[in-house]
């Protein structure tokens, strides 16, 4: 939010507390393209105990990474993201019917042009679900910057034409959030 005093005629530059106020707010939306997917590939399993769900989750895990290592990827760029082990959840009163096991892993690929292929190949490989696909800047930063900027001029260009037709013009900024 952007406020800003607006003077009058009758009202010197900083002269009084409780001189009109403006407050506007401004919004930007840029489009940057992607240089990087970042997939989030996970194998799901049950089994009648806890040993044997981190086992087959781990086998299927390391298969997906082999499938993937096949591709021309570099198994020390594919980190584990996510674990978990317990009892499997059943709904009402009946007792459980054994443990699920989830893993997952993150690939990071600058080939965009790469992500149907390693999908499908990590699927093939045994991987059960695909949780998260984000498709990520080069430089984050410097789009925020370029929004903000953007977003702030919409703001005090919507500022001085309430001032305008107001009759009067803007003062000094008073505050931005």
């Amino acid at each position: 939010v952007l406020v800003i005093s607006a003077l009058s005629g009758v009202h010197a530059l900083g002269q009084s507390a409780d001189a009109p106020r403006i407050s506007t707010s401004g919004s930007a939306e840029i489009s940057v393209p992607a240089y990087k997917a970042r997939v989030t590939l996970g194998v799901v399993v049950t089994a009648d105990n806890a040993k044997d769900a981190g086992a087959k989750v781990a086998t299927g895990l390391n298969s997906v990474r082999d499938a993937l290592v096949k591709l021309g990827l570099d198994r020390s760029s594919m980190p584990s993201a996510g674990y978990y082990l317990g009892l499997e959840q059943t709904s009402g009163t009946r007792p459980s019917k054994g443990y699920s096991a989830r893993s997952s892993v993150r690939v990071d690929l600058t080939n965009l042009e790469q992500l149907g292929t390693v999908i499908d190949a990590a699927l093939g490989a045994g991987a059960s679900e695909v949780t998260e696909i984000d498709f990520l800047p080069r430089d984050a930063d410097a789009a925020r910057s370029q929004a903000l900027e953007l977003a702030f001029l919409g703001a005090r260009r919507d500022a001085e034409t309430l001032a305008k037709a107001a009759g009067g013009r803007l003062g000094s900024l008073i505050s931005v959030s």
